[in-house]
């Protein structure tokens, strides 16, 4: 997984196996940035010309976004690795062994589970990305069930016509720093953008 990866616009599903709903998620990559557009927010990363990374997530429904300059994510505890930011998952310390395609690699890191191990992937070192991702609960029942799958569906140079926009889709959005969130008048939305924090591991629950 070496080299610098070149620019890409690649369109994941991710669903609960075997049968849970599908989601439609959307990784645009450049030299200097990184989107993954949701169904419901946009979360872009960035690269500053002196090496630091930023974060902002966009909410579109509320016309706001949220951002995270070095320093509060430093404050957060996060270190953000930005090699690892351009290949969509941190799989660097997962175990690898060759797959049976050339260029393929399979990762497993963690313990076993009844359906195998606790999280594995199929890495392609073209894309430098993940063709497939699978995370399993230790609590799930016997085979796939219980498990969370992202799925490489398809990939191109740049966004397809019909693929969502990066950056709020072009939308007059008010910035709000993510420091200031513990201080903002829309309890409401400091919460929505708080609870996110606190499902990524960012910050603790009823922190303000």
């Amino acid at each position: 997984m070496q080299g610098a990866p070149q620019p890409l616009a690649a369109h994941f599903q991710v669903r609960q196996v075997p049968s849970g709903p599908v989601q439609d998620w959307y990784f645009y990559r450049q030299a200097d940035s990184v989107h993954l557009i949701k169904p419901q927010h946009e979360e872009v990363w960035r690269l500053s010309p002196q090496g630091q990374v930023s974060f902002e997530r966009f909410f579109l429904a509320d016309r706001r976004s949220v951002h995270y300059s070095p320093g509060e994510l430093l404050t957060l505890g996060l270190r953000p690795h930005w090699p690892a930011l351009q290949r969509f998952a941190d799989l660097a310390a997962w175990a690898s062994s060759p797959d049976s395609t050339a260029g393929q690699w399979r990762l497993t890191l963690g313990g076993g589970t009844s359906g195998g191990p606790a999280q594995e992937a199929l890495w392609s070192e073209a894309l430098q990305l993940p063709l497939r991702i699978t995370r399993r609960s230790s609590h799930g029942a016997s085979g796939p069930s219980g498990a969370l799958e992202w799925r490489l569906i398809s990939h191109h140079p740049a966004p397809l016509a019909t693929w969502p926009l990066p950056n709020g889709a072009g939308r007059s959005l008010e910035q709000v720093d993510a420091a200031d969130l513990g201080d903002l008048l829309d309890k409401d939305f400091a919460a929505k953008a708080e609870r996110l924090d606190v499902m990524n591991g960012w910050r603790a629950a009823h922190e303000h």
